[in-house]
Order: structure tokens, then C-alpha cells, then sequence
């Protein structure tokens, strides 16, 4: 059985970015993210800080300890930490050996 919110497979962020020439098209929410998760791109490339001055958050620099992320959902935009803990944990023990 499936958790409610499984998240999003590989490569799903790219339909943001670019136009497959699909019959799908970008409208109302789905164009306004696209145009704003290309911002945070642009704004990272040029100035190594995703989060433009004036945004309402912050998108912080990764540390291996704390592990901070920025998840992005129908909710809104949310800092978490650890992604899949329990997962990486495992990979993790066996790295340091």
C-alpha cells in the first residue's frame, strides 16, 4: 500500500522548465510555478543562492548535519530536514566503514 504522498519521480521538474511539445500545457497554478521554480534556478546559477532578496523564505545552504531541504507541494512551500532518514541511514553505516 502507497502513502498518500509519495512524492514525485525523477525528472518529473522538467515539464517545468522546458516545453515538450506535449499535449499537455502549462495554465493557472501549474504556468505561475513554473515561471517561479525558474527563477529559483536562474537565481541560483547567477548568484549561487537560490532565493531571490524579498522572497518569503529562505532556501538554505546544504549541510551534511542538519540536511535542510526545500520541499514544494500543494500545501505550499516547506524547510524540512533529513529526507528519508531511515532510508539513507542504512547507505550511510556502510560509507563509513
Amino acid at each position: 500500500m502507497l502513502a498518500d504522498d509519495i512524492g514525485t519521480a525523477h525528472a518529473d521538474e522538467l515539464i517545468y522548465l522546458w516545453d515538450f511539445d506535449m499535449s499537455l500545457k502549462l495554465e493557472g497554478q501549474d504556468l505561475k510555478f513554473s515561471k517561479f521554480l525558474v527563477k529559483l534556478w536562474v537565481n541560483f546559477i547567477t548568484y549561487g543562492k537560490p532565493t531571490p532578496e524579498g522572497f518569503k523564505f529562505n532556501w538554505p545552504q546544504w549541510d551534511d548535519v542538519k540536511q535542510k531541504y526545500i520541499k514544494f507541494s500543494n500545501r505550499g512551500i516547506f524547510q524540512e530536514e533529513k529526507l528519508l532518514a531511515g532510508r539513507t541511514q542504512f547507505w550511510s553505516s556502510i560509507m563509513e566503514k
